[in-house]
């Protein structure tokens, strides 16, 4: 990475010939995290000399980019998760993981910030910031700390991706219903090869923003049909058995990871020093429509929701405009997700070669990686628990568990309090019980899913069979 110039005296407030910078807690940078004349947190602004003018996002963009990163088809499952945790349970959970969903976005922003004024650089990735703080246990540990995360930013990414596939063509099969949903996974293939190769944060701001007009029509479209259709609350259950809370929290991880597209997106942000109230508005809004729609949902359809809302819609015309239009959306959507396992996989593949040769690798893993979500897709066509399967695995590391630690190890050394260590403690092992049960009980829904599928064609199978033997004695 690229070093700042030194301004004013030359002096980094976090080099070792300075006087020592106490920073006990993450409120402590929330105070100062606005003040763009403090030194420890350091002139973000004038870190712009560095970064290419042309590629730094507006707060604007920056609102796209965080809002379009997590209203996809996270929300539309929302419904089918609170069918697992119960009317009063789901809401409530939901609003507790928003919480601390967001917290850990600051703690890894935080880390980031610290390390960067520290090392006197200007930025640094999830995998970088990983990378530093395990930096002084030798090459071997820091690699493994820098390669764990990006194994884990890249799985999130691409399931994201594996997921969006399942979804457009899930809801185009319905729409149209000429083939099934394999089929159209195959179809959708085509153009998401050809805009994959979209590469600039600033124009896949103008797809966020056109997405984001698509998802806001779907999205009051749903809500139009939901809140004329409410049943009475009280018929539903408050709360369901705890062995089916593992597949809520899947879904619910699922549709709040957005830590992965947090740094790439603060580190090309115009003025960062605004970078979180950008954030905590933006995700405020997330955790509104998503409790909305998980609550209402439920309350309109009852046990017969499906993995997404939108497939419980009728076939009325505005609402096939409504399906369209939000499959639209999500296809849009892709791309945003596809761009940070790219940033991640090409680099190491262009280090050392020529023009062309950087232009062929480049096209080689993006093709290759299209084509293998394409196929994973096609290969576990369960939409529900797909989604609950990338939300309770690498999505729960990557919000919940990999955060609070590297923060705690970060500041280690800045005599941060008990009480820090407690929460953040608390909040990665929740992390890790949750990633467990609800990876050990989506696999199990998984082979149920694909018993129930095989079961079905086997009575297919019968019923055509019948069928047949009935008619030719006609012949």
């Amino acid at each position: 990475m690229d070093k700042n110039c030194a301004e004013g005296s030359g002096k980094n407030d976090f080099s070792s010939k300075s006087p020592k910078k106490t920073y006990k807690t993450d409120s402590y940078f929330e105070a100062q995290r606005n003040d763009a004349s403090d030194d420890r947190l350091g002139d973000t602004t004038s870190n712009i000399t560095s970064r290419k003018e042309s590629e730094l996002l507006e707060k604007w963009q920056v609102a796209m980019h965080i809002l379009k990163g997590n209203i996809g088809t996270g929300i539309l499952g929302l419904p089918s998760a609170i069918k697992h945790s119960g009317v009063l349970v789901g809401p409530t959970v939901l609003a507790i993981i928003a919480v601390i969903s967001v917290h850990c976005m600051h703690l890894i922003v935080l880390c980031s910030r610290y390390l960067s004024q520290k090392n006197n650089v200007e930025n640094y990735d999830y995998g970088e910031v990983a990378e530093e703080i395990f930096s002084e246990y030798g090459e071997k540990p820091k690699y493994i700390a820098r390669l764990t995360i990006d194994i884990f930013l890249v799985l999130t990414q691409l399931g994201f991706c594996c997921v969006y596939f399942l979804f457009v063509a899930e809801n185009l099969a319905q729409v149209f219903g000429m083939y099934e949903v394999r089929i159209w996974i195959l179809i959708v293939l085509a153009p998401v090869l050809l805009l994959s190769f979209i590469r600039k944060l600033n124009f896949i701001a103008y797809l966020s923003t056109f997405a984001n007009v698509l998802c806001f029509f779907g999205l009051v479209g749903t809500f139009q049909y939901l809140l004329f259709n409410l049943q009475n609350p009280a018929i539903y259950p408050a709360s369901k058995p705890i062995r089916e809370f593992p597949l809520f929290f899947g879904t619910a991880l699922f549709a709040f990871e957005g830590i992965g597209v947090v740094l790439p997106i603060e580190n090309k942000m115009r003025k960062q020093e605004d970078f979180f109230w950008v954030l905590d508005t933006s995700m405020a809004t997330v955790a509104i429509l998503y409790i909305a729609m998980g609550f209402f949902g439920y309350v309109a359809f009852g046990e017969e929701i499906l993995a997404s809302v939108t497939l419980n819609l009728p076939k009325l015309p505005f609402y096939v405009i409504v399906k369209l239009s939000y499959t639209l959306a999500i296809f849009l959507t892709y791309f945003i997700q596809f761009y940070v396992p790219m940033e991640i996989l090409i680099p190491p593949l262009q280090r050392g070669a020529g023009k062309n040769c950087k232009l062929a690798s480049d096209a080689f893993m993006r093709i290759s990686m299209v084509t293998v979500t394409c196929a994973l897709a096609i290969s576990i066509p369960q939409l529900d628990n797909f989604i609950s399967l990338i939300g309770a695995t690498v999505a729960a590391a990557l919000a919940l568990i990999f955060p609070p630690i590297l923060y705690i190890k970060c500041f280690w050394n800045e005599d941060i309090g008990k009480f820090e260590i407690i929460k953040n403690l608390t909040i990665s092992l929740l992390g890790f019980i949750g990633a467990v049960t609800g990876t050990y009980i989506t696999c199990e829904a998984i082979v149920e899913g694909f018993k129930k599928s095989e079961q079905l064609n086997e009575n297919k199978g019968e019923f055509f069979s019948i069928v047949l033997n009935s008619t030719l004695p006609w012949f």
